[in-house]
């Protein structure tokens, strides 16, 4: 999920921080890129079938991330981008409610959708299929191995992913955090990207000089607005949540606000298990590293995963690698 509603909140509130940006602008730039979000974007952007498959190789292997994969990395090659792929560790045990949450969706949705199914709804197949969709090891391992054999980088992360990408932005190893999660801002990302086509670019520094908050102050709005790692407090919305941030400064003030004052404590509602200071220290962390995969075009390698493993087709596959070397010479 990210910050519930927080672009949302931006565009009206700080414009200013939002910029709209063309991929070629990005010409010698260095990424960090949310990997997990990116491979469930390509999975998505594929039509389902009634048989709720999507593309996949005849022994039913995925392969909508992998064409994903190839045709990214060709346009960042054409643009002279660097991109280092970050996929998630570990989740933080905080993060274990938001999750039980999501698989009880993707439950119900897998639920619907074969109902759907039974009724020949095609709309409804689609639309809960998408919802019910997850990435299984082996589709983590494919990407993974091709993104090796297409000479890319990537690392896996202790715990979550866009962390990472918030962190080397924030170390000056990468330019931007790329990533649809809007808690790149929460952990720091200096200059962060949404988007694929269409590319936005938001500032933190003109976030935080638009919204008037320091950096905490910024985590403690997030926290409040809704985020993975804690639950919300009743009553409070997007407006409501920057207005006691400015009049209270932070959230311990705003909680001994709410239970000292009975209009603000019938109006609002704090969850019995708030556990908002665990939130704002893993927010606030120090990332780890771990060390960068490393690789050069392989484009043997490319050319028997593809075709032998993958069931794609010789002449495009041909076609494709001649394309990547041009940009990518050995």
């Amino acid at each position: 999920m990210g910050i519930k509603n927080l672009m949302k909140f931006l565009t009206s509130k700080a414009p200013d921080c939002i910029t709209p940006i063309e991929i070629q602008n990005l010409n010698g730039k260095t990424i960090a890129k949310d990997a997990y979000i990116s491979l469930y974007q390509f999975l998505i952007a594929t039509n389902f079938s009634k048989s709720n498959k999507t593309l996949s190789d005849p022994q039913g292997n995925p392969t909508a991330h992998l064409i994903g994969i190839l045709n990214n990395t060709l346009t960042y090659a054409k643009n002279n981008i660097q991109v280092i792929w970050i996929f998630d560790g570990i989740a933080p045990n905080i993060k274990q409610g938001t999750l039980d949450k999501r698989n009880e969706s993707r439950q119900k949705n897998y639920e619907m959708m074969q109902n759907a199914v039974k009724e020949d709804d095609v709309k409804n197949i689609n639309k809960h299929a998408a919802r019910s969709l997850y990435l299984t090891e082996e589709s983590i391992r494919d990407a993974k191995m091709l993104l090796k054999y297409l000479g890319q980088r990537w690392v896996d992360a202790d715990n979550e992913a866009e962390a990472l990408c918030a962190q080397m932005c924030k170390s000056g190893v990468v330019d931007y955090a790329w990533s649809e999660d809007m808690d790149s801002l929460a952990f720091g990302a200096p200059k962060m990207l949404r988007g694929n086509k269409s590319l936005t670019e938001i500032s933190l520094e003109k976030v935080l000089s638009s919204l008037q908050l320091t950096h905490n102050q910024f985590i403690d709005l997030c926290i409040l607005l809704g985020c993975d790692y804690c639950p919300t407090i009743k009553g409070v919305g997007q407006v409501t949540a920057h207005e006691l941030i400015l009049k209270y400064k932070n959230l311990d003030s705003i909680l001994e606000a709410l239970s000292s004052n009975p209009t603000l404590n019938k109006k609002y509602t704090v969850p019995n298990e708030f556990p908002y200071k665990l939130a704002q220290d893993f927010f606030s962390q120090e990332i780890n590293q771990n060390p960068i995969n490393k690789f050069v075009v392989s484009p043997k390698d490319l050319e028997d995963f593809l075709v032998l493993q993958r069931a794609f087709s010789q002449a495009k596959v041909d076609k494709y690698i001649k394309s990547l070397l041009n940009y990518n010479p050995q």
